[in-house]
């Protein structure tokens, strides 16, 4: 099993990456490194920190990881992602639930397991941090 990749919003311009996380103790910054960026490119500043090219900083909070599922659209789910059912208008979101160590879904205090076949169901209608409106309503 491969590992799943990350989503993060970057820090200088608010936009979407997606790739491979990265924190670094030396500057207290979180980073993507964008999936399928291949490159032996890095050079190292005047105090000795090190880059990567087709790396963004990018804000802790947003950093979700792929859930390994899809929807009923076939977009990838990620956790922090809101999800409306196709049928019924439902609003779930996605979270990493220590307790259970699995992705699970929750919609007001009710929490499930995320299922293959229920994801199906759903569509991803944005993520908490872009949207955080969609979860409002409901």
């Amino acid at each position: 099993m491969s590992p799943r990749p990350y989503r993060g919003l970057r820090v200088d311009n608010g936009e979407e990456v997606k790739g491979w996380y990265v924190y670094s103790e030396q500057l207290n910054a979180h980073y993507i490194v964008e999936v399928g960026f291949q490159s032996n490119y890095t050079y190292v500043n005047s105090l000795g920190i090190i880059y990567v090219q087709g790396s963004y900083e990018v804000r802790p909070e947003t950093v979700g990881q792929y859930t390994g599922k899809k929807d009923g659209k076939d977009n990838e789910i990620y956790a922090g992602d809101v999800l409306k059912s196709l049928s019924n208008k439902r609003t779930l979101e996605v979270f990493w639930s220590e307790l259970k160590a699995a992705f699970s879904a929750r919609t007001g205090c009710h929490a499930n397991l995320l299922s293959e076949w229920a994801m199906r169901s759903f569509e991803v209608t944005g993520n908490i941090h872009q949207n955080p409106e969609l979860l409002e309503a409901h």
